[in-house]
């Protein structure tokens, strides 16, 4: 006859190394992740350098640096779940609202909520982004950071009504700067201006200037948008006046270069 002398045994959790972080951390260094267990990355923000951690895959990956402010004396980062990116509708179907949809299939699988103006206070899943509908192409013609500016003349006169492609987004697609994709707060007869600070009291969202900026001459440009299809039909159809937030989640920064500059 056999004993089972077996002793059921207790798997302690034990530490593992993971990947290293890209950068050394230093005083005034950032790591923060949301407060859910469906939180899957890490973000780790080193001088004006933003990366993201995947804990499924242990790796990292660069994000787009930060464009205003490099800290130096202080720095802070917090992950919201419950924000996301904020923007307002161009129009709205039974199912559907035109937006500027940032590229791709980002906003994908999120809940979309009417904030305010019309349908305020409806939730909808977005099932689908349609590719971008293009409505106008330009070439940059003065450098910046914060407008797309065509002074073109002949052919490629700009005569834009005012504010004709507001909350439409501009996609720089060839030359210096592109891949970068901005709103648009505002336009002239040829500009199209995605980044201004004395715009915050109309927009707190405004203040996106571009990383890279474009060059005269150079680079041109696409104004866009998207339909999203949302899984059941609105209740009330949303229009130009609906400002929606998509809860994807958003980090929110507070940061000081020196000893003398403002609190971003």
């Amino acid at each position: 006859m056999l004993t089972n002398n077996l002793k059921k045994q207790v798997d302690l959790p034990v530490w593992e190394w993971l990947r290293f972080a890209p950068q050394t951390t230093t005083a005034v260094s950032s790591l923060t992740t949301g407060n859910s267990l469906e939180n899957r990355y890490l973000y780790y923000q080193i001088s004006n350098l933003l990366y993201r951690y995947d804990t499924v895959n242990d790796c990292w990956q660069q994000l787009q640096s930060t464009p205003t402010n490099t800290p130096t004396i202080m720095n802070s980062n917090v992950l919201n779940n419950a924000m996301g990116y904020f923007g307002q509708a161009i129009s709205g179907g039974a199912n559907t609202i035109q937006l500027a949809g940032l590229s791709g299939n980002a906003l994908v699988g999120y809940k979309i909520r009417i904030l305010e103006g019309t349908g305020a206070g409806q939730e909808r899943t977005i099932t689908a982004i349609s590719a971008p509908t293009i409505h106008e192409r330009g070439i940059c013609t003065t450098a910046s950071t914060a407008q797309a500016i065509d002074a073109s003349t002949g052919a490629g006169l700009k005569q834009w009504t005012p504010n004709q492609w507001k909350n439409y987004q501009v996609r720089f697609d060839w030359g210096t700067g592109r891949t970068q994709v901005r709103k648009i707060l505002y336009n002239t007869q040829n500009t199209a201006t995605f980044s201004d600070v004395n715009h915050i009291t109309i927009n707190p969202w405004s203040n996106t200037p571009l990383t890279v900026a474009t060059v005269a001459n150079n680079s041109f440009f696409v104004i866009e948008s998207h339909q999203a299809t949302v899984n059941t039909p609105w209740t009330v159809q949303p229009d130009a006046t609906s400002r929606f937030m998509v809860v994807s989640g958003g980090i929110w920064n507070v940061s000081q270069g020196t000893t003398a500059a403002p609190f971003f």
